[in-house]
């Protein structure tokens, strides 16, 4: 749990990510779009796309659960 703060920058990743909002609002930006979610959203990542980058927006802590698959190689390749 964290507040106001980005938690992860511009990145990719070789596994898959599926990610479900429980509490807060987090800014989820690709390279085009920007998403703002709340509770009960959700977004999905697949290997190496979409890059993203995950901020928290809200005044409150920001809860998710984040759910991958495994993959030999589990490194985040940030791009900024």
């Amino acid at each position: 749990m964290l507040s106001q703060a980005v938690l992860c920058p511009l990145h990719n990743h070789k596994y898959t990510e599926a990610v479900v909002i429980l509490k807060g609002k987090l800014r989820v930006r690709t390279n085009e779009k920007i998403y703002e979610l709340g509770p009960g959203d959700f977004f999905f990542t697949g290997p190496y796309e979409p890059p993203h980058a995950i901020e928290n927006i809200g005044d409150s802590e920001a809860e998710f659960i984040c759910v991958i698959s495994y993959e030999d190689d589990m490194s985040l390749k940030p791009l900024e």
